[in-house]
């Protein structure tokens, strides 16, 4: 019996073990159908960080939901999505995956709120959050460290300071991830990273530095938090195989040591200046772009000065060539900024173009420029200048006068002639001028070449064309007036001469093909048939034979009317005839 009752509850203890394993596990997951959003833990420190999976199976695409709902508790590292296709059983079976690594904001319990992708929704999911683990700055077997620095404990306002955070490690880092640096009330400039080897106890370890510019905006002891590192180490346990390139690693966290730095206030003789320049180096040039600086009146003369800073960026450098006077205007060109990062950080070089045109003439002096900074290596102010310039303005050109009969100046440069003024009205005048000669040569040659050319178009004979056409005309006149006299010899002498003409001439230039028979009846049957009526009965009248001579004296005189009709009625008709394109013979004949 006491067996019995054993059994009994430890088969109720088992049940409600597994009841309750089941409930965690599916608290940790919610799913809508063929959606479904997952964490790989809901206790966490709160230095580490979340593994959120939002896995969809019907096609949609988890990379659509607002993630906006999150920021509320959580922070998001970084994210990442990934697409797989499964075929099982036949049935192929999409699945696409978004992962986002987040980290919570407080202790305390927190959800990860509802997620909607399209009309699907997931539960909510309760985080714990537990007060940090303090994170060590190095392995426990050194294998892996962490070094911050800065190149100072004391610097200015506005100076620049060197922070560097190095990665000493000897084994492989998978994944690796450094946290950005975030300093309040500070600007923040990455520079180039620097790579090597460093020797540690006899064993070799790469180191990796990351260094940026740091440049304080309030005065005051600051404290850099110190930089996190994420990354997998790889893990090289045997197993039944032998190494397994398969395995994800062992997660590293490691945290590099916060640093100190006090921030000056800028001294009182900075507090007034309308420019802050804080700086290890700094210089100013000034050029001219013509040398000697001699120029007139109304003309410009280009002037350049540039401004480098160490330490400091171009834009924060101040114009410094604003010239007020009446004798000369200034006209200023658009700034030019560079901004450079080299070993010792941050460098800035500004340059400044301005257009000086004089206005009256004599000798212009420009003012010298200075420019006070703050030396950080010797902490004290410090003036950098440029002597004053002066330029030669000599009178405009239009001023000069021009009875003046002696040599110019050879200090003048813009007077490029040493002809006195005499010798050049001189050779105006002379009257044998060669240039003058050939020009009127040139003139006279062109008129001549016109004139003949006129010359010619106006005697040239009449076009081909129009000859043809009034002899066509005039053979026409001929054979009407023979057929209106009915004067049948005289009419079939005309018409021959007629239509041999009109036929090589008109009707070739109406036709594309020529008609090759000379004889008249088949000429006026390819046309009309009017016109080969009239044609026999004018041959039947001239040449029919009459065996009685009685018979012939009775004939009925020849009427001309049918013919000259029928002429009419033929060259109205050949006129109206579109005139055709030759064309070329059948590339392949039939």
């Amino acid at each position: 019996m006491v067996k019995t009752l054993n059994l009994a509850h430890i088969s109720r203890f088992v049940r409600q073990a597994t009841i309750t394993c089941l409930l965690m596990y599916l608290a940790t997951v919610t799913t809508a159908h063929g959606f479904s959003v997952t964490v790989d833990r809901q206790v966490v420190p709160m230095n580490e960080t979340i593994r959120l999976e939002i896995t969809s199976l019907n096609g949609d695409s988890p990379d659509n939901i607002d993630l906006n709902v999150l920021e509320e508790a959580f922070t998001v590292i970084k994210e990442s999505s990934r697409n797989s296709i499964s075929i099982f059983n036949g049935k192929t079976e999409s699945v696409k995956k978004r992962v986002v690594i987040i980290t919570p904001r407080e202790v305390g319990k927190v959800l990860i709120p509802e997620l909607q992708l399209k009309k699907e929704r997931s539960q909510a999911i309760s985080i714990t959050v537990i007060k940090a683990a303090p994170v060590p700055s190095q392995m426990d077997n050194n294998k892996v460290m962490l070094e911050s620095e800065i190149n100072q404990t004391t610097t200015i306002v506005g100076a620049q300071a060197i922070y560097t955070l190095k990665i000493i490690y000897q084994i492989q880092l998978n994944n690796a991830e450094i946290s950005p640096l975030s300093i309040a009330d500070a600007d923040i400039v990455p520079l180039d990273n620097k790579n090597y080897t460093r020797q540690i106890n006899g064993s070799n370890f790469d180191v990796t530095e990351k260094r940026y510019a740091v440049f304080f905006n309030r005065p005051g002891k600051k404290i850099i938090d110190g930089q996190q590192l994420t990354a997998l180490t790889t893990s090289r346990q045997s197993r039944l195989f032998g190494y397994d390139p398969f395995s994800r690693g062992k997660e590293l966290r490691l945290k590099a040591q916060p640093v100190e730095i006090n921030v000056l206030v800028k001294p009182n003789a900075g507090q007034s200046s309308p420019y802050w320049l804080p700086s290890s180096d700094l210089s100013i040039v000034s050029s001219f772009n013509n040398t000697p600086m001699v120029v007139r009146v109304g003309e410009p003369l280009s002037r350049t000065v540039e401004i480098t800073a160490v330490g400091l960026a171009a834009e924060r450098l101040p114009f410094t060539l604003s010239i007020a006077t009446d004798t000369i205007n200034s006209y200023a060109e658009k700034p030019e900024f560079v901004n450079q990062t080299f070993e010792h950080g941050v460098a800035g070089r500004r340059k400044d173009t301005i257009a000086l045109i004089p206005t009256v003439e004599g000798l212009i002096t420009l003012p010298s420029i200075e420019l006070q900074w703050w030396n950080t290596k010797e902490n004290r102010f410090e003036l950098a200048t440029v002597e004053q310039q002066i330029i030669n303005v000599l009178p405009a050109k239009d001023s000069v006068s021009t009875g003046n009969n002696s040599i110019p100046s050879a200090n003048d440069p813009y007077q490029k002639s040493s002809v006195p003024i005499h010798d050049v009205t001189n050779a105006i005048d002379d009257p044998i001028n060669p240039w003058m000669i050939s020009s009127l040569m040139l003139t006279v040659a062109w008129l001549l070449t016109y004139y003949l050319l006129s010359n010619k178009e106006s005697h040239q004979p009449p076009p081909p064309d129009a000859n043809i056409k009034e002899n066509i005309n005039q053979l026409k006149i001929n054979l009407l007036k023979a057929c209106q006299k009915n004067n049948a010899a005289e009419a079939k002498q005309a018409l021959n001469v007629f239509l041999s003409n009109y036929n090589d001439t008109v009707r070739s230039s109406i036709y594309s093909d020529k008609v090759t028979d000379p004889s008249l009846a088949s000429l006026a049957s390819a046309d009309q048939g009017e016109l080969n009526n009239a044609i026999e009965r004018l041959d039947y009248y001239l040449y029919a034979h009459r065996s009685d001579e009685s018979e012939k004296s009775s004939r009925v005189p020849w009427d001309g009317k049918p013919l000259k009709m029928a002429i009419e009625h033929f060259v109205k008709e050949e006129k109206s005839v579109p005139h055709r394109k030759e064309t070329l013979a059948p590339l392949y004949p039939k």
